[in-house]
């Protein structure tokens, strides 16, 4: 059992040496291959569903990679080697504009479920107000008797219809409430919304720039000369027209009102006549 344990350990850590040297070159140390592998885990994960922040994760991301890249391709790698450096930046491009297109479709997504949620909320409130109208009608009907239908509910006398009413009024802010921080949730939401596609252009624009810059290397037209990439890759990580950060503001609670102590005061208060 120990004897297959070693072997197999053995196995294990001649695989990762031989990884290493694949990825590293002769040039590479083990500590940069360790540090580049946790840094890709960490920037591969994207953004959490129906997250209005969503942009300011990859923004951080990408101001991160921005810091490795001062770092790892210095002005004379990308001179010797402008080959790696363009396919390189291709793939780190590529891998951002995946992440803005799924936290995308998520920002959408949040909206239409938000909206959703505003509509059913607001279908719930019309008919707390149809209630409290129709109650108001029967408690100022002197000729009323007794159990009588209110609504779709038979009551039993105008004191059960008056502590319904109370109860109504408390859901009926209880759905306005609601209405209003999803109302605000999908304004967030929209600011996020306009911002992740502002993003996504720019990171497509600099694809297709990088694109150009490949075949005129592959022409031998472009030479050396990579500085302008270097510089627009390092524009678009640092934050050039950096994404804004939503406030995250507590969602309003509507109108708020105290809790009514009689139907009377709910009537009054919601200009029920």
């Amino acid at each position: 059992m120990n004897r297959s344990y070693l072997v197999t350990a053995i196995v294990a850590v001649v695989a990762v040496l031989v990884v290493w040297r694949l990825a590293c070159g002769r040039d590479g140390t083990l500590g940069a291959a360790v540090e580049s592998v946790k840094a890709d885990v960490q920037e591969s994960v994207l953004p959490d569903p129906g997250k209005p922040e969503s942009h300011l994760v990859i923004r951080k991301a990408m101001n991160e990679q921005r810091r490795r890249e001062n770092e790892e391709w210095t002005a004379s790698n990308i001179q010797a080697r402008p080959d790696l450096y363009i396919e390189h930046c291709r793939k780190m491009l590529s891998d951002y504009a995946a992440q803005y297109g799924a936290a995308i479709i998520e920002t959408r997504s949040a909206i239409n479920l938000a909206k959703r949620g505003i509509e059913a909320a607001e279908s719930d409130a019309a008919s707390y107000i149809g209630f409290l109208k129709q109650a108001k009608a029967a408690l100022a009907d002197p000729d009323a008797k007794w159990p009588a239908k209110v609504g779709v509910y038979t009551y039993e006398s105008a004191a059960q219809v008056r502590d319904a009413v109370v109860a109504t009024d408390k859901k009926l802010s209880e759905c306005e409430a609601l209405i209003a921080g999803k109302r605000t949730s999908c304004e967030e939401y929209g600011v996020s919304l306009a911002e992740l596609e502002k993003g996504r252009d720019r990171v497509a624009r600099e694809l297709r720039e990088l694109e150009t810059s490949a075949q005129r290397l592959k022409a031998g037209t472009l030479k050396n000369a990579v500085d302008g990439i270097r510089a627009n890759i390092d524009a678009l990580l640092s934050g050039v027209e950096a994404i804004p950060e939503v406030a995250n503001a507590a969602p309003s609670v509507g109108r708020a009102a105290a809790p009514a102590s009689s139907a009377d005061d709910v009537f009054k208060r919601r200009g029920i006549e």
